[in-house]
Order: C-alpha cells, then sequence, then structure tokens
C-alpha cells in the first residue's frame, strides 16, 4: 500500500506539517518503537548525540531556516517532541557519527529513452519492515504564502526532503556516499535539498547542491523537466561531483551501493568506481524506456534486494514527471501500487 497525505490550501509551513502529524501520528508512534530508531533516540540523548542534534539542527537553520517551521507543525500534531521529528529528519547523519553499523542502501537508474525524454528508476532501501509505515507527503500552498508547492516519500515523522523529493520542475534523489567521511557542523542532506529546491531553474538547483557543504557523502541524482539529468556526489571533503545524463537515445547514469558484475562483487562500502560503473551499465544492456528501466531497477542482488522497500519509476514529460510506484516486492511481478503525476499532485 502507498499512502499519500496531500495538504492543500497550506498557510505556513507549520500548519502543513501539523497535518501531516496528526495524519500519520498512529504510524510514527509505530516507527519509534523500531530497533533503529530507538538507538537513534538514545544516542540523542547521551552527550555525544545531543551535541550533534544541536549542531546539525544549527547548519539547517543556517540554510533553511524554514524547516524549523515544519518540525514544529508535525511534533505538534503527532504529540512528540520536536526533537525526535529533528532526530528522524537527520537518521543518516546520526547513525554515521554514531558508527552504527551500516546496511543496504538506494539505487537510481537514469536513461534517455527512444523519445528523448528521462526515464529515472530509484530503488529506496533500509529496512524491509518499514515498507508498510512510509508515506507519500504533499504541500500546496495558499496564493501569498512564503514556500512553493513541494512533495516527496518520507519515513515516518521526516521533514520532506530526505529520501524523494519534488517540484513542479524537478524531481530529486539521494542515497549513500561510500566510503563515509563525517563533518558535523556539515549541513544535513534534508536541508541541503530543501534549500535547493527553492529554484525553480534546473541549473541552479544543481549549483547549489554542488556547492552544498553537506554532514555526510551523498549521491544525489537530479531530473529537470526540461530533460536534464545529473547525478551529484558531494561529501564534506569535496566540493559536488557532478556526472551529466547525455542527450544522446539510451544513455544511461547509475548510481549503486551494491554492484553485482557476473560473479564478481564489488561491496558497496568500497563506493562507486568509474570501473564498477561501466561494468554495470554493460551488464544491464541498452535501456530503451521505462519497461527497460523498471526491469534494470528490479535486477534481485544488482538493484533490488531483501531491504527494498519502494521502488519508483519517473518518466519526465513536458509538464512535470509521471511517476510509478511499487511497494510489494519485485515490481516487474506486479501492477504499481501508486500513479501519479507531478503536475496532478502540485496543482491546487
Amino acid at each position: 500500500m502507498a499512502r499519500v497525505f496531500r495538504i492543500r490550501e497550506c498557510s505556513s509551513l507549520y500548519q502543513a506539517g501539523l497535518q501531516v502529524g496528526k495524519y500519520a501520528a498512529d504510524t510514527i508512534s509505530v516507527f519509534l518503537e523500531d530497533e533503529i530508531i530507538k538507538f537513534i533516540l538514545d544516542y540523542t540523548s547521551t552527550p555525544d548525540g545531543k551535541s550533534l542534534l544541536r549542531a546539525q539542527i544549527a547548519s539547517c537553520m543556517s540554510l533553511f531556516p524554514q524547516m524549523s517551521e515544519e518540525v514544529r507543525g508535525i511534533a505538534e500534531g503527532a504529540d512528540v517532541a520536536e526533537s525526535i521529528i529533528w532526530a528522524l529528519s537527520f537518521m543518516s547523519e546520526i547513525l554515521a557519527h554514531a558508527k552504527h553499523k551500516d546496511m543496504e542502501h538506494c539505487s537510481d537508474v537514469i536513461v534517455r529513452n527512444a523519445e528523448g525524454c528521462v526515464v529515472h528508476g530509484h530503488t529506496e532501501d533500509w529496512n524491509a519492515s518499514w515498507k508498510e509505515l512510509m508515506y507519500w507527503v504533499v504541500y500546496v500552498p495558499q496564493d501569498g504564502t512564503s514556500f512553493k508547492p513541494i512533495g516527496g516519500l518520507v519515513y515516518p515523522g521526516q521533514a520532506i526532503g530526505f529520501a524523494i523529493t519534488f517540484t513542479s520542475t524537478l524531481w530529486t534523489t539521494q542515497n549513500s556516499l561510500h566510503p563515509k567521511c563525517f563533518d558535523s557542523k556539515g549541513i544535513p542532506i534534508v536541508a541541503a535539498v530543501r534549500n535547493a529546491l527553492n529554484e525553480d531553474q534546473y541549473d541552479a538547483t544543481v549549483s547549489k547542491l554542488r556547492s552544498a557543504r553537506v554532514s555526510l557523502g551523498a549521491c544525489i541524482q537530479v531530473v529537470g523537466r526540461g530533460g536534464d539529468a545529473c547525478s551529484i556526489e558531494t561529501a564534506p571533503c569535496m566540493e559536488g561531483r557532478k556526472r551529466l545524463l547525455g542527450r544522446d537515445r539510451y544513455d544511461m547514469l547509475t548510481h549503486f551501493n551494491h554492484y553485482v558484475i557476473g560473479d564478481d562483487i564489488v561491496p558497496h562500502h568500497c563506493g562507486p568506481t568509474t570501473h564498477s560503473r561501466a561494468n554495470a551499465v554493460n551488464a544491464l544492456g541498452r535501456l530503451s524506456g521505462e519497461l527497460d528501466t523498471l526491469r534494470a531497477i528490479s535486477i534481485p542482488g544488482m538493484t533490488y534486494n531483501s531491504t527494498t522497500m519502494v521502488t519508483v519509476v519517473t518518466t519526465q514529460q513536458e509538464n512535470g514527471f509521471r511517476v510509478k510506484v511499487w511497494t510489494s516486492g519485485s515490481a516487474i511481478s506486479c501492477a504499481p501500487d501508486l500513479e501519479f503525476t507531478s503536475s496532478e499532485y502540485l496543482t491546487p
């Protein structure tokens, strides 16, 4: 099941967050009982964890202060402490700082189809027991408010910006980058994405993401409504490196954290390399469109695995993005659980 909380006529991010918090309160309550989430919350009650959370909130506020309104609303709606919502929004940063055992994370395949449009496949990977808890959030503001329509796939309690985030002109996903380095005073990924998506134009958004000094390494995929697409690798120790999707038909970008090339496995903690990417592309062969991309992002062991919670295939269109979502097993074996267009969701 894929749930969508679409909040229309929002007067503020606080009001939007408040409504989502109320709608998702029971789900958030269940999520807080998960072993990994308990670890996160326990850690943020230690001196080191408290210091980290304060530093990450301060970094977020320096770049995207509006998030505090959304966090306050979600917390009030769900009847939990604001510190819990901040911690959920900074899950990856907290786990990295605490040196928690890592898990397999997300994969992306981006192709230029036969018609010249961008098709983007993404698997959201972490903990299979969470697949029924995740949900989509869409904020459609009233005229004259200070924020733009935005939507995304979130983990329970999170502010928008962590997993998949979209506006009327841009579509983004993000996944882990290895090996990991960490800067407690860097920018949390959710804040970097939200700040960048304040821009309507693809080039301006990419520039902001490349220059953001993030806390934790990440690979961020960006697709523009006009047909541009890239993958940005960014980490505390470097300016974001951009890999562009070419304009030729069947061009491809990939980012996997677990490569299977024939019988050879490149462990995800070794990090993506030019060699492993080239072999991954060769293993996938030429992808000509949505169905081929779906098959590629559903290959057991290469992209789809036991930790996959959500599979999403997005096709760029002139008026936005067409989205298909699967939450029930390998995507190629069943019909989508959810289909929508960005223009349909983001228009009042």
